[in-house]
């Protein structure tokens, strides 16, 4: 299709682009044509709408902000081991938002985790007016999608 190819700057093949969600763009793919370097480079694109949470100013200004302008009320945050975002994390808080606010706690931060009544990482906690629930499901995909599709119907 020499037209698409034309709009799209395409002069030579193969060509990959990665289309950002929104409508905010394309990136032409220039690295190696393997399959390691390929999905590096679609996970380093993963929007993310996750608020990194490093201190107990940073929770309560979520708390104040993010979670009190979700349409639920409602906000999930993850206490967890890792130094970096999961794709899975990111993926969810794109999905969710503007209805429920993800924030993270990373690399096993124990004072939030004591401020949140946690002392295992990972784990996730949901707040939601002032409630607060400890997830106790798989960090998976299915059972976390209808975990926060029950909190993504609330008004």
């Amino acid at each position: 299709n020499k037209g698409l190819c034309g709009r799209e700057g395409v002069d030579s093949f193969p060509t990959i682009k990665l289309y950002k969600a929104g409508g905010r763009g394309a990136e032409e793919y220039t690295g190696p044509q393997t399959v390691k370097a390929m999905h590096a480079f679609v996970l380093e694109a993963l929007p993310s709408e996750v608020t990194n949470l490093r201190t107990k100013q940073h929770l309560h200004d979520f708390r104040q902000g993010p979670c009190a302008d979700a349409k639920s009320k409602c906000c999930a945050i993850l206490l967890t081991d890792k130094y970096e975002t999961s794709p899975l994390y990111k993926s969810l808080s794109t999905h969710y938002h503007p209805t429920i606010a993800f924030g993270e706690a990373r690399a096993s931060n124990t004072k939030l985790g004591s401020e949140l009544g946690v002392s295992t990482f990972p784990t996730l906690v949901m707040m939601c007016n002032g409630k607060t629930e400890v997830y106790d499901g798989e960090l998976k995909s299915e059972p976390l999608e209808a975990y926060f599709g029950k909190y993504s119907k609330r008004k």
